[in-house]
């Protein structure tokens, strides 16, 4: 019987050394998320929605890291998706079995499940994120963070294509860039065109891929010894910081109005934000770097993608059905002893999955080496 170490180190990447503060991050990721989710204190919650955007950021970083240090071996593409494929999919499907067939069988959900069943063909291929644009009529929000898993599964689908066929990191930053101007412009355009009830904003992958452009950016930069790691990283950070924060009045005045500040403005400059958090993150001797290596911030890390999947759909059947919307409740006694618990109920079923059921399928990572 193989003897299981705790907290259980994470396979971040190919080819390259593990850094603890990153499942740190990670962990201060999901905290956030669990925050502007369940908890939803009003003035804090204006800001946690950036944990999303960090996983974002971390996705691009990692992934487009593994791909630049392996895209000569001979089993390139085998070897990223085989890898990836165990990492993600054992935890989603089974997610997905539990949530729409198993658990509706022990106990009578308080809400209609229709609309889930009839479209669960976009959850199975990973396109979810769109069906609640495109779709969203009968959707009781019981499954609205998926959203996330299926642009980040999308994005694992198309990055080694790029990377197999650019090759060079040069060329690979001059496509980000031009990518990065062309999707400002479509928001842009997209607004122009005056569509009603367009969520746009929020869901579509070409207005939320800023996170994961800039963590392949930082990726790459990294990859060709050019970023200058200096102290001016963190004053830049606190100068975007400060630029969010002012221009949330802005952000209020713009938006009735249907002025997409929010797409166009505002993720561009969180993302970049968090990428020189990212980068910070990685230098051993920065203070970033000490903080996120504590013990907790890593189980937290490690925990993550399942903590991610169950605190929702924990938190929505504990409030029995009641209508609520992620992020977007009010706060009161009742609510704090059920976010708290839900919160607990989480933790125990992410941990339960990762070691009893995840590091199984991670072990077979070897084999796609």
């Amino acid at each position: 019987m193989k003897k299981i170490l705790w907290p259980p180190k994470n396979e971040q990447s190919s080819g390259a050394a593990y850094l603890p503060a990153l499942d740190g991050l990670r962990g201060l990721a999901i905290l956030l998320v669990i925050q502007y989710h369940i908890f939803s204190f009003p003035f804090i919650s204006r800001f946690t929605w950036i944990g999303v955007d960090l996983f974002f950021v971390l996705s691009g970083f990692l992934i487009t890291g593994i791909l630049l240090r392996t895209r000569e071996s001979k089993y390139f593409l085998k070897n990223f998706y085989g890898r990836r494929v165990l990492r993600i999919m054992p935890v989603y499907f089974l997610s997905l079995i539990l949530l729409l067939y198993v658990i509706p069988h022990l106990f009578t959900y308080p809400f209609d499940m229709a609309y889930f069943l009839e479209h669960q063909a976009w959850f199975w291929l990973e396109v979810q994120n769109w069906l609640f644009i495109f779709k969203p009529e009968g959707n009781n929000n019981f499954l609205n963070h998926f959203w996330t898993l299926g642009l980040e599964e999308q994005f694992y689908l198309v990055s080694p294509w790029i990377i197999f066929f650019i090759k060079t990191p040069q060329k690979i930053l001059s496509f980000l860039l031009c990518l990065i101007l062309f999707l400002v412009a479509a928001r842009i355009y997209v607004w122009s065109l005056h569509f009603e009830n367009f969520s746009y904003k929020n869901l579509f992958s070409f207005t939320r891929i800023d996170g994961l452009c800039a963590g392949s950016f930082l990726a790459v930069m990294r990859e060709k010894h050019e970023l200058k790691l200096s102290r001016m990283n963190f004053g830049i950070a606190i100068f975007l910081a400060s630029i969010i924060f002012l221009a949330l009045p802005l952000y209020k005045t713009l938006s009735p109005a249907g002025i997409p500040f929010t797409a166009c403005c505002v993720f561009p400059f969180v993302a970049v934000l968090l990428a020189i958090i990212v980068n910070e993150t990685v230098k051993a001797q920065s203070w970033v770097h000490s903080l996120l290596r504590l013990r907790f911030m890593i189980f937290f890390g490690r925990i993550s993608y399942g903590l991610y999947i169950f605190h929702w759909p924990v938190y929505v059947l504990l409030s029995r059905g009641q209508p609520i919307s992620i992020g977007q409740f009010g706060f009161q006694g009742t609510e704090l002893i059920r976010s708290i618990a839900a919160t607990v109920i989480s933790i125990v079923l992410a941990t339960i999955s990762y070691i009893g059921f995840e590091q199984y399928f991670l072990r077979l990572k070897k084999y796609f080496v």
